[in-house]
C-alpha cells in the first residue's frame, strides 16, 4: 500500500468530530471537535450471529449521525 493510500491519524480540516469505537485509543484531542465515544463489543471470535447486532448497532449510530448532521446543515 502506498503511503498516500493509508489512512491518516491527523484530522481533516474540516472535520468537527472523531468517534473512538470503544477501543480505547487515545488521539490527537483538537479543540473544538466533539469526541463521543462509541462503545462496541468486540467481535473477534464471534459467530456471525453475535457480529450481526454489533454491526447493526455501528449502522444506527452512523445513520443517526447523518441525520444530525443533515439537520445541521439544514440550518
Amino acid at each position: 500500500m502506498r503511503a498516500a493510500d493509508r489512512p491518516s491519524r491527523r484530522p481533516h480540516p474540516s472535520q468537527n468530530r472523531t468517534n473512538p469505537l470503544g477501543c480505547g485509543d487515545a488521539g490527537p484531542v483538537v479543540p473544538g471537535r466533539r469526541y463521543p465515544d462509541w462503545p462496541l463489543e468486540d467481535p473477534a471470535g464471534q459467530g456471525v450471529d453475535a457480529v450481526r447486532p454489533i454491526r447493526d448497532g455501528i449502522r444506527a449510530r452512523v445513520e443517526a449521525l447523518i441525520a444530525e448532521i443533515d439537520a445541521r446543515a439544514a440550518r
